[in-house]
């Protein structure tokens, strides 16, 4: 069965996707699979990764539609953040009008997803840190889990009727074509790029460790992602891997800073559970501390890495 006749079949026929998207994605996705080569440049790296997100994107689209679970809205995402973040760091290798264009795009559609990632990442969370309690307390976040529901249903109605738009049918036909480069993007070196994202990073990681700031331990996690998707497109895997252990560190610390956050909010809507999420509360305080004391050690395997690469 090909890839495009295996998403007819997942995807109810009250959502279908267009016939031309559907064949786009099966030609990108036969252009992907005769190019396992190494990449002769940079340019056929840019391409087949765009191919390839392209192809993890509209992958993950059934599993969105059906919802049976999770994972397929974080793959969407993640598909939609390497695109986003190699348009932004490798902006001088594209036309720019089309880029532009094609990156506010994309932030549409993620922003159409976040919310719903983000019920689906606390409600996993809540759920494992109520077992953990004793019975009167899980008994009391009964209804905290009842609210979450009502509004993960609120958030998954909004991003699906994102998906089923003539908009979003535009940007996958958008994203099945072949990305627009300038004619002289062969001379600017994805390394450059890429040493470019670790002055950057190296900065904002001296200011938050110097200023204490969350805000800016997340906006170094930012800056992690777009080293880690270049290096990606550039096949640096020991880099990869390092990237993606700062930013579970650095990720884990904003996840307890959105989890305090959306706690007390949940308090203040849900008064009789106050108490039980004020341990809850408790614990993410403990959990920011945790992870700020893992940052130096990832940081110092990450850096080190890239810089012997492109320094």
């Amino acid at each position: 069965m090909s890839t495009a006749d295996g998403i007819e079949r997942e995807v109810s026929a009250e959502h279908p996707l267009s016939h031309d998207v559907l064949v786009q994605s099966e030609e990108a996705l036969a252009a992907l699979k005769g190019k396992r080569r190494r990449p002769k440049d940079d340019t056929e790296r840019v391409r087949l990764y765009f191919a390839q997100q392209y192809v993890d994107l509209l992958a993950a689209d059934p599993g969105v539609r059906l919802g049976l679970d999770a994972e397929p809205v974080h793959e969407m995402r993640v598909a939609v953040r390497r695109l986003r973040a190699l348009l932004r760091a490798a902006r001088p290798m594209f036309v720019r009008e089309w880029a532009d264009a094609l990156r506010a795009e994309l932030g549409w559609l993620g922003r159409a997803l976040g919310p719903l990632r983000d019920l689906d990442v606390l409600s996993a969370y809540l759920r494992a840190e109520a077992e953990t309690l004793d019975d009167g307390d899980r008994t009391t976040l009964e209804p905290i889990f009842s609210a979450l529901e009502s509004d993960r249903a609120a958030a998954r109605a909004e991003a699906l009727s994102v998906m089923q738009s003539e908009r979003y049918l535009a940007l996958l036909g958008a994203l099945g074509a072949p990305p627009q480069l300038l004619a002289g993007a062969g001379a600017v070196s994805l390394e450059a790029i890429a040493a470019r994202e670790l002055k950057k990073l190296r900065k904002t990681v001296r200011r938050a460790e110097a200023e204490g700031s969350d805000e800016l331990l997340h906006k170094a996690r930012i800056r992690a992602k777009r080293l880690r998707y270049v290096a990606e497109t550039l096949g640096e895997d020991s880099i990869v891997r390092r990237a993606k252990a700062f930013q579970d560190v650095v990720g884990e610390h904003q996840d307890a800073v959105v989890a305090e956050e959306r706690l007390r909010a949940l308090a203040a809507r849900v008064p009789e559970a106050a108490l039980s999420l004020g341990l809850l509360i408790e614990r993410q305080r403990g959990r920011r501390e945790r992870m700020r004391g893992d940052v130096p050690k990832s940081w110092r395997r990450l850096r080190r890495a890239a810089t012997k690469a492109w320094s």
